[in-house]
């Protein structure tokens, strides 16, 4: 990830929060934004984050700009980059009329083809990042917040299915993080099973 005008120090913040990148991957159609991995340094955890880089010039239905992080167990990078794009071209409204809203509790997916083959992987959820918190918001050089990360969390047709019987739009986060407590679920593990 790099700067951009307006938005001095965001390379450095990412690299604060989820450690430095150590790969790029560019999507084959090239629609203004990259995939950066990186992997943390402070908490060394088995993980990997695919970040978004330049999503945040795009027009987009939120009411920042927005980049996307999706968390996934080291082994799984390719996973990461695959449901962070699919995500980021949710976002950009690729294949609509116009970008949807995109924000936190906004889902994605819950069809019946898993978003990755050979998982139970269903659906995506807009949230906050369970263990770099202070990834978000990013605040600009003025003070003021220059934009959001985004967390993409990886659902399974059982979870979507529970999100979706009680929905009342907001709070899935919260009633996720409940449910995958209890479950004691590995919610950054793609293989996990419905």
């Amino acid at each position: 990830m790099t700067d951009s005008e307006g938005f001095g120090g965001l390379a450095a913040h990412v690299v604060r929060h989820l450690g430095p990148a150590k790969r790029r991957w560019t999507p084959p159609d090239d629609r203004g934004y990259g995939v950066t991995l990186h992997y943390p340094e402070k908490q060394p955890l088995p993980i990997v984050s695919a970040v978004t880089a330049g999503l945040h010039l795009h027009e987009v239905n939120a009411a920042e700009p927005v980049e996307l992080i999706c968390t996934l167990q080291t082994g799984q990078e390719a996973e990461a980059v695959q449901l962070v794009n699919v995500a980021a071209q949710y976002v950009l409204g690729v294949g609509g009329e116009e970008p949807p809203p995109a924000g936190q509790d906004r889902m994605v997916g819950g069809g019946d083809t898993p978003l990755l083959p050979g998982t139970a992987i269903h659906g995506l959820l807009f949230g906050t990042h369970p263990v770099f918190r202070e990834a978000s918001p990013f605040v600009g050089p003025d003070g003021g917040i220059a934009l959001r990360f985004l967390t993409v969390l990886p659902l399974t047709g059982a979870d979507v299915r529970y999100l979706v019987a009680g929905d009342q739009g907001a709070g899935r986060q919260a009633r996720l993080w409940e449910r995958w407590r209890a479950g004691k679920v590995e919610f950054w593990d793609i293989h996990r099973t419905d």
